[in-house]
């Protein structure tokens, strides 16, 4: 199956991204506004160029996706208001969004989004014990609120049916990956000087 292959082969680069964007202070409750506003920062960059062109990519595979019920842009960006961030971002800092191009790196890449969104719901549970984020809407990492495992199995059932070459898909998965380690280590930069 397509989502096994991809979970072996994207594995060390989920890794790293889970660290880079503050995974283990997310579980042990050293999270905090300064970290939260980041990584927004981060998702909301990924979306806003991604997102567009992914679900043009995608070709076949778009229709039985429902693709305006799975775009996180409008989310991130409540989130980013409710935080009270600016959601004109400094293009100066945002690195040169990959292509796509090929429906299947499309898929791949989708994937990528798609399973940080079924993560959303167990960091919600954490953070929600947090007094400082116990009222925080939390829009992004809610976003299909109950209805997360069926998004995410329905999905799955189209990146699975899919006759899509297993190495492009795992191409696409790999540029997302990539992609948000660069915005992140770009944003995380900015925050040091």
């Amino acid at each position: 199956m397509l989502s096994d292959i991809l979970k072996k082969e994207t594995a060390p680069l989920h890794e790293a991204l889970e660290k880079t964007l503050f995974s283990k202070d997310i579980f042990s409750g050293a999270f905090d506004l300064e970290k939260y506003r980041l990584v927004l920062h981060i998702n909301f960059v990924v979306h806003e160029v991604l997102e567009p062109q992914l679900f043009a990519a995608l070709g076949p595979h778009a229709a039985p996706l429902s693709l305006a019920a799975r775009s996180k842009s409008e989310a991130l960006q409540k989130d980013m208001q409710q935080a009270g961030l600016d959601v004109n971002i400094d293009q100066n800092m945002v690195p040169p969004a990959p292509r796509f191009d090929t429906p299947a790196q499309a898929l791949g890449g989708l994937y990528v989004l798609e399973g940080a969104t079924l993560g959303g719901r167990v960091i919600v549970k954490h953070l929600k014990q947090q007094d400082i984020f116990s009222t925080t809407p939390f829009f992004y990492y809610n976003v299909y609120a109950a209805e997360t495992g069926t998004y995410w199995t329905s999905f799955l059932d189209v990146l699975n049916q899919a006759n899509e070459a297993p190495d492009e898909v795992v191409t696409g998965a790999r540029k997302i990956y990539h992609y948000y380690l660069e915005v992140a280590a770009a944003f995380i930069a900015a925050t040091k000087n």
